[in-house]
């Protein structure tokens, strides 16, 4: 089965405030409920730059989003905010992107 794309989609489909399409906006619960993605790659932008509130694992844990696919398949990775989003150009990092992606697919 392949998995739905869930990433592109909401990035595709999230807009800024100006009306432009904007990859670094969050997804709600509603709209992820409504793609029903099977797999759901999350990055908790906040706590990578120390920014208080709740944690990203805690947003999503509702019951929209446990009624997805993904929460059900237990196919909700949250991947390393270093990695993803203060050094994804690193060597190191890339490296381990595509270990998450590939131990996630497996």
């Amino acid at each position: 089965m392949a998995a739905t794309p869930a990433r592109a989609f909401l990035e595709r489909n999230a807009l800024c405030r100006h009306g432009r399409p904007s990859h670094r906006r969050a997804g709600s619960a509603e709209f992820i409920a409504k793609t029903d993605p099977d797999l759901l790659y999350v990055v908790d932008r906040d706590s990578a730059i120390g920014e208080s509130g709740k944690a990203a694992k805690q947003v999503l844990d509702n019951k929209l989003v446990n009624g997805t696919k993904a929460a059900k398949g237990d196919r909700i990775v949250y991947l390393d905010p270093f990695t993803w989003y203060l050094a994804p150009t690193a060597l190191s990092s890339v490296e381990g992107m595509v270990k998450a992606v590939g131990d996630s697919l497996s």
